[in-house]
């Protein structure tokens, strides 16, 4: 369906408009499995959030897009790590002027899609970066050349360095301070647990 707007989905899901708002920009002003259910709906319509206007309550706020590459909004939504920084990026972002809008591309044309669309300032990525192929790049710097940033986040591509913003764990800082508090602690026995094989 095209243009779904949020009055159909208030509709469907026996909600006002303003409920649906809030579920879409992940507010913590409503129940949990209310704000589920709003945007399971509004999946199920096909919802495209690049078609909202960015007027907010009267506002104009700044549009931005946290997409998730091959993810689904059931994982995204469920498992822990995501769910909480999603939360926490809406709830910082909305404090500034920024409506954060989620998006799940699943294959490269997708982000040609999104960024065609016009209503992106700029682009959070999460995701396995290694499946991007060349076309998903160059897109990315025709997005990057006209001013609009594209930050990779817990992760990055080290044939792009200097190219995409990138934000992740500094691993090394964090098993020093890790070792240092067990050593503060007078903890003798510390190992070192390194990932599956195929992961080193």
């Amino acid at each position: 369906m095209e243009n779904v707007t949020l009055d159909e989905i208030a509709k469907r899901a026996g909600v006002n408009k303003s409920t649906v708002s809030k579920a879409l920009r992940h507010s913590s002003d409503i129940n949990n499995d209310t704000a589920e259910k709003i945007r399971q709906i509004a999946a199920d319509l096909g919802y495209n959030p690049a078609q909202r206007t960015t007027q907010v309550a009267g506002n104009s706020m700044l549009p931005v897009h946290l997409a998730f590459y091959q993810l689904s909004p059931d994982f995204t939504h469920k498992e822990d790590y995501t769910s909480r920084m999603t939360h926490l990026l809406h709830k910082e972002f909305s404090k500034h002027g920024i409506m954060l809008f989620e998006s799940y591309p699943q294959q490269s044309g997708d982000f040609e899609k999104l960024l065609a669309s016009g209503n992106v300032e700029a682009l959070l990525l999460l995701g396995n970066f290694k499946l991007f192929d060349s076309s998903v790049i160059l897109t990315f710097k025709r997005f990057i050349a006209a001013g609009k940033p594209v930050i990779l986040l817990c992760n990055y591509l080290p044939s792009e360095e200097g190219t995409f913003f990138s934000i992740r764990a500094d691993d090394f800082t964090a098993g020093w301070q890790a070792t240092n508090y067990c050593i503060e602690k007078k903890i003798e026995k510390i190992a070192f647990v390194r990932g599956l094989a195929w992961q080193a």
